[in-house]
């Protein structure tokens, strides 16, 4: 899109440090700003998860997603 746009440069914002965690709640809650695009329920559930195995205490809700707002249930 950058070169559609003639950009010659793309502007960027670093953030870091990050945690493991702390970096991949980031990149949900990132791409949570599209709200208009479809999330395969699936894979959010499973990252979810993973994120609260990694850290416990970590607040799922600065995703920007909330557990129970999650249709789908990992067995």
């Amino acid at each position: 899109m950058a070169k559609e746009l003639g950009l010659d440069q793309v502007p960027t914002d670093c953030v870091s440090p990050l945690s493991k965690v702390q970096r991949r709640a980031f990149v949900l809650a990132d791409n949570k700003c599209a709200e208009a695009g479809v999330w395969n329920q699936r894979k959010l559930a499973l990252e979810l998860e993973t994120i609260l195995s990694l850290d416990s205490s970590f607040e799922i809700n600065a995703t920007g997603f909330e557990i129970g707002g999650v249709d789908y249930h990992i067995e």
